[in-house]
């Protein structure tokens, strides 16, 4: 569900230019580039705190029923690393929004793909290379399964990668009417 906040935190940029909002702060000192990451990071960093809060509560909820208390730091670790899947979907909007803008709806394709993989590939029995083409199947599902910390790294930083594209892409391309 988090993925969801963030794919509509960066499309709301079409939404901004498509307003012409976006041309009355670029007339500013605000760059393009700046203007962007200003955004996608207020998501990215959302994203991560949503994952945290997501986790301390139901760690918080899973002690206070039963009594285990161990349960709440892998919870919370285990919904913490979730933000790396989101962070490469929100990249991957901004790489696209800043590239081809009306492009920016093929990442729900992928978000689409890549949850029906994880919530039903095990169960109708694919191969791991199909799964792996889940982004969602790389981080682990703590503390049913270790972390993978390669895995998050890898998904993390190509989200920020990405982003840093999208922003330089758009630096270079006219704003659009709609």
């Amino acid at each position: 569900m988090l993925s969801v906040y963030g794919i509509l935190a960066v499309t709301s940029l079409r939404a901004e230019e498509a307003g012409h909002r976006t041309e009355s702060v670029l007339s500013t000192a605000v760059g393009r580039p700046t203007w962007l990451l200003s955004w996608v990071g207020v998501a990215a960093a959302g994203a991560f705190w949503l994952c945290m809060l997501a986790g301390l509560t139901e760690g918080v909820g899973a002690g206070l029923v039963t009594g285990e208390w161990s349960l709440l730091w892998p919870t919370v670790l285990g919904h913490s690393v979730q933000f790396a899947p989101v962070w490469l979907l929100i990249g991957l909007t901004a790489a696209l929004y800043g590239l081809v803008p009306r492009f920016t709806g093929l990442v729900w394709l992928i978000f689409l793909t890549g949850s029906v993989l994880i919530m039903f590939g095990r169960m109708i029995e694919l191969d791991q290379v199909w799964l792996n083409l889940s982004p969602f199947t790389h981080v682990g599902q703590h503390p049913a399964a270790e972390v993978g910390w390669a895995g998050v790294g890898v998904l993390a930083g190509t989200g920020v990668l990405l982003a840093l594209l999208g922003a330089l892409a758009f630096r270079r391309r006219d704003l659009t009417a709609s």
